[in-house]
């Protein structure tokens, strides 16, 4: 498997609306969105290759309550993931296609080990 699949597999089993990269035409609420940053690490580890991924979740809602609850689930998807590093950073993000959804972004450290 690789980290995209992993993340959606994770994410999909707190909300179905899961999307990568961009939301759909007429989103329906609540939802998420993820993205992937990724960058290799070699040359510290004999046979074995080293990938760190910033991996930034979107929670998009109508209801600020149901993010609240909705961010928790996700936290607690990414932590029991192999490869957890921590939660980097979070907090409100500005959602400016429809004023009625409130955002909140939380972004995550996982590392995954590609053996060579």
């Amino acid at each position: 498997m690789t980290i995209g699949s992993d993340i959606n597999t994770a994410l999909t089993a707190v909300l179905t609306n899961t999307y990568a990269v961009e939301l759909p035409d007429n989103p329906t609420w609540p939802a998420l969105l993820f993205e992937i940053k990724s960058e290799r690490e070699t040359g510290w580890t004999i046979g074995a290759e080293y990938e760190q991924h910033i991996i930034t979740v979107n929670v998009l809602s109508t209801s600020k309550s149901q993010i609240y609850t909705i961010r928790t689930q996700v936290e607690t998807a990414i932590k029991v993931m192999d490869g957890y590093m921590g939660l980097e950073d979070h907090g409100d993000a500005d959602y400016e296609d429809d004023a009625r959804v409130y955002a909140y972004y939380m972004e995550f450290r996982v590392r995954t080990r590609e053996l060579t």
